[in-house]
């Protein structure tokens, strides 16, 4: 009895929903709301509005896929390349994180969309034996401060390479070692025991 009781409380003046569905016995749903009245609800309606709902859900996901996909290079090097480059800047749970986009290093506006990306890729020498690298390694992934180099190329501008200067001109170890032809291990070790003019000027007998 308690819940007819409080079925008459709801307001019984409309017989159909806005919708002009009527409220049958079969297409009625009764709620309790937070202030403890009762609301009438159109199951016929809810139902719709689900729909609605997971329908909307459905269509932004293929837009988003789309959106990504329709390039046609998912699973490619090249996307491979742009998504990484995305996640160690804007994902704090990538475990890269920390040196890239934990100290300022971002993807700048163009590249938020992967087509602007490969389109200034293939115009700018990618191939898959190269990968990227940005000139000044304090600024961010921009067309203005990146390039395609070899893995080589890339040691040689990584930020905690250990620079030398011999007259006046300043190399990256590996580069030095290369310039004397000697191992980059054999010149480390010299310079760590040697003055520079020794280390890099003494042939290996």
């Amino acid at each position: 009895m308690a819940g007819v009781s409080n079925k008459n409380h709801i307001n019984v003046r409309k017989n159909a929903c806005p919708q002009g569905h009527a409220y049958s016995v079969e297409n009625t749903s009764f709620s309790k709301n937070g202030n403890n009245s009762i609301s009438r609800k159109c199951k016929v309606c809810v139902a719709a509005n689900k729909r609605r709902y997971y329908l909307e859900v459905r269509r932004s996901k293929i837009v988003k896929n789309l959106e990504y996909e329709s390039h046609g290079d998912s699973g490619t090097r090249l996307y491979g390349i742009w998504s990484k480059m995305k996640q160690r800047c804007q994902n704090p749970k990538d475990s890269n994180f920390k040196a890239y986009g934990g100290r300022g290093i971002k993807v700048c506006a163009e590249w938020q969309d992967y087509r602007n990306f490969s389109a200034w890729a293939k115009l700018n020498g990618y191939s898959d034996d190269l990968t990227i690298d940005r000139k000044d390694n304090d600024k961010g992934y921009s067309p203005e401060n990146c390039r395609w180099t070899d893995a080589k190329a890339q040691a040689n501008n990584r930020r905690n390479n250990r620079m030398v200067t011999y007259k006046g001109i300043t190399q990256t170890l590996q580069q030095w070692a290369d310039e004397i032809g000697i191992q980059t291990a054999t010149l480390r070790y010299r310079l760590n025991n040697w003055s520079n003019d020794r280390a890099l000027i003494e042939r290996i007998k």
